[in-house]
């Protein structure tokens, strides 16, 4: 548990270098957008990606523009397929001398990267949706020199268009460990997500969907108001059964999604081979996949689309934004360094009683047993036991005993807010009956962590989205569990990165700083060591300067203990 506090990986990564790369779609007019990001320190691409071969002179417009207002000494870049090659070479050309980065996507062919190699001033990035395509993209690119090949980009299963089974907070973990040197993030991110990122040895981050409703952004008015409400859960995931996954805006206005889902059901079923399935899936979407009047289109949108409001409101242009995220990498984790909020004695730990600020997760026949319990509490977290589905009787016999094996020690109980309400009820009259100093109730279930705390039980809700958050703060409730995608069992619809941003947000907006003391906030989802430790602290960081007491809750991280 101690390996969790993550402060020497703070301390480490606070002077590396770190970069904001911001996309804009190429295939509308987006250079007011790579330009301010470029002005502002950060890296504007242009994202050609899915645009045609006839659309290359208009293509090149774009970008000749660009580079004649960019100054000299920013960074610029396309993001392309490796298809794309030959049509657009002439745009290959015109960035050769000059700084810019290159964004890759595809299936990595080692002669097909000698064409874009050897360019004073190219980096070259490979996006990639898992670690297998990360490995196949560094072994093609093992004949590029050093200088051209600058690291991999996760698209997690929370970033718009192409993205991955896993999050980005698991691939991120997942190719560092690894071993892959440089690695960026898109997808979900925020200033509180990025700055997690690079306490975490991150390279840099990514941002689309935060910047389109920017003034600088090429989306015409019409098409901003369908995205002027939008949330995270409103990016819809296509081809799962697959294998090959695809975000896109899930608005009604879009009647090629209806289409488009039609087709992979057709798909799916199909007696082909998964190979041959699997590249009529991509055709379909890509015929599709693109910014164009909805009637006929299916835009890439990902979960951080829900930050884009924000985002203008807070940053009010791309340059600011890009300036802010920057600052805030910097100072959210020298005010981790400063803070430890997950160290030994922090504010959530001091409250419960325990050595560290973390509760263990329940997990059903996992942790319902008394020794387990116990060696949690001993070791200085608080244990929770899973309830699940057991009998009113069977509740009372083992939290009696648990009682008895801890003592002084804090411990808990967790509560299914979904399940058969006839058990649930003997459940909580068992845990009424022993009243364990603490609780989760599962679900978003409100009422039941009202009578659990009216019997002055601690208890803790799981709170999936934004909105339900408001409600329940509004209800007086004061303690949550934010759980991420990546946790066990029973999950809300975003990933980690995005949920836990727009969470924070929501905090930091609503609850005023004589107030925040009284909050008790528990991170879950992809946190088990060191690194997502060092991230959890550095996300939480401006939570924790203001007064909230803030932790972590693990499960899946003790089934091999």
């Amino acid at each position: 548990m101690n390996n969790l506090r993550g402060v020497p990986i703070v301390d480490a990564m606070k002077s590396a270098p770190f970069d904001c790369l911001v996309l804009s779609p190429g295939e509308l007019d987006g250079g007011a957008v790579a330009l301010a990001a470029a002005r502002a320190g950060g890296v504007g691409v242009v994202d050609i990606s899915r645009c045609r071969a006839t659309e290359s002179d208009d293509v090149m417009a774009r970008l000749q523009r660009l580079i004649a207002q960019a100054p000299e000494d920013s960074r610029i870049g396309l993001r392309l397929n490796l298809g794309q090659a030959v049509w657009a070479r002439p745009m290959l050309d015109a960035l050769a001398n000059r700084p810019h980065l290159l964004i890759l996507l595809g299936a990595p062919q080692p002669d097909a990267l000698d064409r874009f190699g050897g360019a004073p001033g190219r980096r070259i990035l490979a996006e990639v949706t898992s670690v297998e395509q990360a490995t196949a993209w560094s072994a093609a690119a093992s004949g590029l020199a050093k200088s051209d090949f600058g690291g991999t980009i996760v698209a997690g299963s929370e970033a718009a268009g192409w993205c991955g089974g896993s999050t980005g907070f698991i691939l991120l973990q997942a190719l560092l460990k690894a071993g892959f040197a440089s690695v960026f993030v898109r997808g979900g991110l925020g200033e509180h997500g990025a700055a997690a990122c690079r306490a975490g040895g991150c390279a840099g981050v990514v941002l689309d969907d935060q910047i389109l409703l920017m003034p600088e952004s090429p989306l015409p008015d019409a098409w901003r108001l369908l995205l002027e409400r939008a949330d995270g859960p409103d990016a819809t995931l296509f081809g799962e059964h697959l294998d090959l996954r695809c975000r896109l805006f899930g608005h009604p206005a879009f009647v090629a999604l209806r289409e488009l889902a039609a087709q992979e059901s057709a798909i799916d079923l199909a007696a082909a081979p998964m190979a041959e399935r699997r590249a009529f899936w991509r055709s379909a979407v890509e015929a599709r996949l693109r910014f164009a009047p909805p009637g006929n289109a299916v835009w890439p949108i990902g979960q951080s689309i829900g930050l884009a409001a924000n985002f203008r409101r807070h940053y009010r242009t791309t340059g600011r934004a890009v300036q802010a995220v920057m600052g805030a990498t910097r100072a959210h984790i020298e005010l981790a360094r400063k803070l430890a909020p997950l160290g030994a004695g922090a504010p959530l730990a001091g409250s419960h009683g325990l050595r560290f600020p973390i509760v263990q997760g329940p997990m059903t026949r996992v942790s319902d047993n008394a020794g387990f319990a116990k060696a949690v509490a001993v070791a200085g977290a608080l244990p929770m036991l899973a309830l699940g589905v057991m009998p009113g009787t069977q509740v009372e016999v083992l939290l009696t005993e648990v009682a008895a094996r801890l003592g002084t020690l804090p411990w808990g109980a967790g509560v299914l807010g979904f399940m058969d309400p006839a058990i649930r009820s003997e459940q909580l009259l068992a845990v009424k009956k022993v009243r364990p100093p603490f609780a989760i109730v599962a679900g978003g279930r409100a009422d039941i962590a009202e009578e659990l705390e009216a019997a002055g039980i601690r208890t803790y809700l799981h709170v999936p989205t934004a909105a339900l958050l408001k409600s329940v703060i509004q209800r007086g409730l004061k303690r949550f569990v934010f759980e991420g995608r990546e946790c066990g069992g029973h999950v809300g619809p975003l990933g980690s990165l995005a949920l836990w941003e727009v969470m924070t947000e929501t905090l930091l907006a609503q609850i005023p700083a004589k107030n925040a003391g009284e909050f008790h906030i528990l991170f879950a989802g992809g946190i088990h060591d060191a690194r997502s430790g060092a991230m959890v602290s550095a996300f939480g960081a401006r939570l924790a300067e203001r007064g909230f007491k803030i932790g972590v809750l693990m499960g899946t991280a003790y089934l091999f203990t």
